[in-house]
This record gives C-alpha cells, sequence and structure tokens, in this order.
C-alpha cells in the first residue's frame, strides 16, 4: 500500500492518524507514505494524539516501509510523533524514516515509547528538524544523499518482484507492473489407448454383468 495525499485528525480526546493506518494491531508491510500527517485537538486538557508516518500507534509489526511526509502531533502534553510510528508497542523492523520535520510533545525520528517492544534495522534522515521533545529509541541516522537504490539494495528490499527505483524522485516505489505468471492450458490433449481384442471382450462383459 502506499499514500501520497495529506491525512488529518480532529479529536476532542484522542486520535491515532498514520499515513497508512490509524492503529495497526496486525502487520504492515512493504508500504509507503509520501503525505504529511497530523492531529490536531479540541481542547488540550487531558488530549491524547498519535501521529505516524506510516501508523499512528503500533500494536502489531511495521517492516519494509518508508516514510518521507512530514508528521505533527497537536503540541499538548500528551502528543506523540514519529517518523513511522507516534507510539510504538510493537515490533518495527527495516523501515526508513526519510521525514523532514516533526512536531509534537515526545518525538523519536523512528518511534516514541517502546514499552518492551524493539525496533531493528531502522534508519533516519540526519538532518530531519524536530520541534519537540527528543526520545531516541534505536533509529541509525544516516545523509539522506546517501539513501540511494544500492543503500535500500544493501538492508534487503525486494527489487526483483516488489519494489521498483525511481530514478527521478531518487527513492523506491512500489512495483505495479502485471507479473509473469505460468499459463495454464485448458485443452484436454487426446490420448490414443491401444487394446487388444481379448482385453476389449473383456472389457465389454464387466460392463454389462458389472
Amino acid at each position: 500500500c502506499y499514500n501520497i495525499g495529506k491525512i488529518m485528525a480532529n479529536s476532542k480526546y484522542k486520535s491515532w492518524v498514520g499515513g497508512i493506518a490509524g492503529s495497526n494491531k496486525k502487520r504492515i508491510k512493504n508500504c509507503y507514505n509520501i503525505g504529511d500527517v497530523s492531529t490536531t485537538a479540541k481542547s488540550n486538557s487531558s488530549c491524547f494524539t498519535y501521529s505516524g508516518g506510516i501508523s499512528g500507534e503500533n500494536e502489531g509489526e511495521i517492516e519494509i516501509c518508508y516514510s518521507i511526509g512530514d508528521v505533527a502531533a497537536a503540541n499538548f502534553s500528551f502528543s506523540y510523533a514519529g517518523g513511522i510510528s507516534g507510539n510504538n508497542k510493537g515490533n518495527i523492523n527495516n523501515c526508513i524514516a526519510m521525514n523532514k520535520e516533526l512536531r509534537g510533545c515526545f518525538l523519536d525520528k523512528i518511534c516514541v515509547n517502546l514499552e518492551n517492544a524493539s525496533v531493528i534495522n531502522c534508519y533516519a534522515n540526519q538532518e530531519m528538524l524536530l520541534h519537540g521533545n527528543k526520545d531516541f529509541n534505536g533509529n541509525t541516522n544516516l545523509n539522506i544523499s546517501l539513501m540511494n537504490e544500492k543503500f535500500f539494495n544493501r538492508t534487503g528490499w525486494n527489487f526483483d518482484s516488489i519494489w521498483t527505483w525511481d530514478s527521478t524522485k531518487n527513492r523506491p516505489i512500489l512495483d505495479l507492473t502485471p507479473q509473469n505468471t505460468n499459463k495454464v492450458s485448458y485443452y484436454k490433449k487426446s490420448v490414443e489407448i491401444t487394446t487388444s481384442e481379448k482385453d476389449v471382450n473383456i472389457f465389454k462383459e464387466n460392463i454389462w454383468k458389472g
């Protein structure tokens, strides 16, 4: 899946917003988001907002995903913003945060609030601007100019059948061309069977007596 549009949420008490999912409890894999993600709140008291480039909150798995769009959470006491996930209680693997800017109370380039969760083999834009309290959790900073085709290949992204490289935008996109499949023939082949006269007589006798 991928998203290219701006995502916004406005809530009085709680809001979860992400480029692919507001809240993820299962699995998000091979997805990307290039749209800006933001939450606003109608009240600044006891309002929780979670914003993420891929998922606002993650309790499952997010893997082989990247996000480019800016992420912002309502700037109150309980706002969380992450380049991949605003609040992480699950696992985030092999994801790339290419975002330019994050805004919120608690921030991390990949995700905030690990809570016994994990972040493995994830990279973030070294020059990402952070507006809020920084909370770094297991991400490796890298200059965005080095996030090229060779980099994505080295990190295990599948460019054989899932991804393709967009040289004009210098980033991977999903390969949506039809894949080659084995053609199945629905025509029956005629088979010639040779039998002796004795076998034919036995066959006839069995049919009529059976």
